[in-house]
């Protein structure tokens, strides 16, 4: 798990690749964000990580289901649900109401505001 800093100080090539990206300031800053939203709900990520094809990936898991949301330097953020055995259950572009989407996914709609 990479630390936010950490991931600000990578530099190109960064996973022994030659022309693999670090993430960007803009990446790395809608990935804080989605963080802190999914603080709202009480889901911590498990790992926060540099993506190989340039940005930051965040991984959640909760009740026998994984999401991996991914904040690319591109500018396109998406996430994918999927059980245990790599059963995707969703994989959609990330937006504003993606939370609430998820939450249900994950039967957390408690969880909801």
């Amino acid at each position: 798990m990479f630390t936010w800093q950490e991931l600000l100080d990578l530099k190109i090539g960064w996973d022994g690749e030659s022309d693999t990206p670090p993430p960007t300031i803009l990446s790395i800053e809608i990935a804080k964000q989605i963080v802190c939203d999914g603080e709202k709900f009480n889901l911590f990520p498990e790992e926060i990580d540099a993506d190989v094809i340039g940005g930051v990936a965040i991984t959640y898991s909760n009740n026998g289901k994984t999401i991996w949301i991914s904040c690319l330097n591109k500018g396109y953020n998406g996430y994918i649900i999927y059980e245990e055995g790599k059963k995707i259950i969703e994989s959609k572009k990330y937006d504003k109401d993606s939370w609430s989407k998820i939450l249900e996914k994950l039967g957390n709609k408690s969880s909801l505001p």
